[in-house]
């Protein structure tokens, strides 16, 4: 289920959406483009397009494989006529992986509507509704249609596509909400999750830092930028401790000052023993909960102002854990769907549709 929810966050974060009202442009569109309305699989009850097995597709390879890319081009000078064509492992290139992982998605999709079905859970204005508004939320991020149009025309998809997935991706969430109540399958009492959660989380520490560098760093062209002195970066923390002194927010500092690229406001480390350097995993242990460091801790890396926060059943992390827990019984149910319902793809028209296309964009 992590795999199934990550393709759909990369969806919701990367993608945007126009709203679903079918207009003139939309109908050109759909005719100028008839290929991805072919149906391509039958799972179930749920027929797939060309268009909707892109769409999928892209994200597969955004959401999961993309940093490939630059590995792989090393290898190129072998002989293959496409990153796509490196091999994965000894069996599998990257193109098979990525396939291999579109397939699982849209099975799972699939899946889940099929269960979803039999909760009484179908497509209705809500659903509509609640996917149209991810949609005008995700255009926004795309700077307005014609980018979101120009997103379509790369990724070989259109909007009917993009409708169906993003209902599905509701159909999950109401499936999801329903499936995990108590009494149902996938139901899990809170103490049991609690306890998983005390286990997962035992020895480990939540903290917020304050970076003030002292290492070089690199401009956008390459150009060392050299680090601060000590003198120069003790000057800084001494300037936040005496804010924080003051009654300031570190959280608000840290947007002001900090420089680990790694750290912004709203965020936090979580980690246990041996995951940090030494000196920063011993200050941020002498810290009581809500504490920070009165001074700034040195590291090869420069100094660190350190505060520290509860890890337990009210934090973010808790939630984070449990709705993961959860979504580990979802899959379980999701899986077995997977392996029961009927499924008629057409692979060969897919994968020669796929490979001419990655063809196209290598050229």
């Amino acid at each position: 289920m992590k795999k199934f929810i990550s393709v759909i966050i990369a969806l919701v974060m990367c993608v945007a959406l126009v709203s679903a009202c079918k207009d003139k442009k939309d109908e050109e569109q759909k005719k100028s483009n008839p290929e991805y309305d072919a149906v391509v699989a039958t799972i179930g009850d749920t027929k797939i397009t060309q268009g909707y097995y892109n769409l999928v597709y892209n994200f597969a390879y955004l959401d999961t494989y993309q940093y490939l890319y630059q590995q792989a081009s090393q290898y190129m000078s072998n002989g293959e006529e496409s990153w796509l064509d490196v091999m994965l492992d000894e069996e599998r290139t990257i193109g098979d992986y990525i396939r291999e992982n579109t397939y699982s998605q849209i099975e799972q999709l699939s899946a889940i509507t099929a269960l979803a079905k039999e909760k009484g859970i179908t497509i209705d204005e809500d659903i509509k509704k609640e996917a149209n508004k991810q949609k005008e939320e995700i255009i926004k991020s795309y700077g307005g249609k014609e980018d979101f149009a120009e997103f379509l025309e790369d990724s070989k998809s259109n909007e009917a596509a993009v409708d169906a997935y993003l209902q599905a991706y509701e159909i999950y969430g109401k499936y999801f909400d329903e499936i995990t109540k108590k009494g149902e399958a996938a139901y899990v009492e809170e103490e049991v999750i609690k306890n998983a959660f005390r286990e997962d989380m035992s020895g480990k520490m939540k903290v917020q830092h304050i970076l003030v560098s002292t290492q070089d760093n690199y401009d956008e062209n390459g150009v060392a930028i050299p680090g601060k002195t000590d003198e120069e970066a003790q000057k800084i923390v001494k300037e936040i401790l005496d804010k924080l002194a003051a009654g300031e927010d570190f959280d608000s500092l840290i947007s002001e000052y900090d420089e680990d690229p790694g750290m912004e406001s709203g965020k936090f480390y979580v980690f246990g023993d041996g995951e940090m350097v030494q000196e920063f995993e011993t200050a941020s242990k002498n810290l009581k909960i809500g504490e920070y460091t009165k001074q700034g801790v040195k590291t090869d890396y420069g100094y660190h102002i350190i505060k520290r926060y509860a890890l337990d059943e009210n934090s973010e992390e808790y939630e984070t854990f449990k709705n993961s827990y959860l979504e580990e019984k979802v899959i379980e149910i999701v899986t077995k769907k997977v392996e029961d319902i009927k499924k008629d793809w057409k692979k060969e028209e897919v994968d020669s549709f796929i490979d001419n296309w990655n063809k196209e964009r290598d050229e």
